[in-house]
């Protein structure tokens, strides 16, 4: 599978840049690095990240005019899922994504925010090491 990135999700990310500059790190290593583990993106405003055919994740750049931007994470998809996948967030949430999280403090230090739902929200203290060890993780899902 190959990303399908829409002008209003590219124009959103490239505002990430310069408030949120680890996650927009994160987005473009998705973009640039993924598709050779699998890895793709379906966007509208935001993205569903997907491993070949299974629905991992929905990213959403959040306030990227406004503070605080934060880059929010979910198991749950937004509206629907690209029609020849299936919803397998199981393989991240709660546990692996949690795990890298703790790794580095996320909860403790409050850059990452949970909200109901298992949605978790990452502020612009995320480190660079935590969005490396997710994109491992991601990739091997």
């Amino acid at each position: 599978m190959g990303h399908q990135l829409s002008d209003e999700y590219l124009t959103r990310l490239a505002s990430f840049a310069a408030v949120h500059p680890t996650a927009h790190a994160f987005l473009k290593r998705v973009e640039l690095e993924g598709p050779a583990q699998g890895l793709w993106l379906s966007t509208a405003v935001n993205a569903h990240l997907y491993k070949q055919a299974a629905f991992l994740a929905y990213l959403k750049l959040k306030n990227p005019e406004l503070q605080p931007p934060c880059l929010v994470i979910s198991p749950r998809f937004n509206q629907q899922i690209a029609s020849h996948t299936s919803d397998q967030s199981e393989r991240l949430f709660p546990k692996r994504f949690d795990k890298v999280v703790m790794n580095h403090s996320g909860f403790a230090a409050k850059w990452a925010v949970r909200l109901p739902q298992g949605v978790t929200e990452l502020t612009v203290g995320a480190p660079a090491a935590f969005f490396d060890e997710l994109y491992t993780t991601i990739s091997n899902c």
